[in-house]
């Protein structure tokens, strides 16, 4: 694979052996991953939405919301899928089979602050929402 470059809002990249958009279209329909070491750097105050997984969820009274597993984007804004054991309060690697799953959405009303170096996200979102 080619390095990757981003165009608007999205990275596009070109497979080694591709050369028009002919080729691409052999392909089209399926699923196509990319490795993280062809990603650009994300730029300042910047991220990859896959870089959110994995990352711990507080609330604004430091109330521990769970762990993101995924990111969805479903037009308006996209939205945090972050789960938690209610039972322990433990992150989605709990092993008691009582995983509930947020969906926080993704926009600055909610989400005050993404600390990617301590793997962090504080949101404006109650426990019981």
């Amino acid at each position: 694979m080619e390095r990757a470059r981003v165009h608007s809002d999205s990275v596009v990249a070109r497979p080694i052996g591709f050369e028009d958009r002919t080729q691409a279209d052999e392909v089209r329909g399926r699923v196509v991953a990319l490795s993280r070491s062809v990603f650009p750097p994300a730029g300042d105050d910047s991220f990859y939405w896959v870089d959110l997984i994995g990352c711990t969820v507080v609330n604004t009274h430091e109330q521990m919301l769970g762990e993101v597993i995924g990111v969805d984007d479903h037009g308006a804004h996209a939205l945090l899928q972050v789960a938690t054991d209610p039972t322990t309060g433990a992150t989605a690697g709990a092993t008691s089979g009582t995983t509930v799953t947020r969906l926080i959405p993704f926009v600055s009303h909610f989400v005050l602050n993404v600390d990617m170096a301590a793997r962090r996200i504080l949101v404006d979102w109650e426990l019981d929402y």
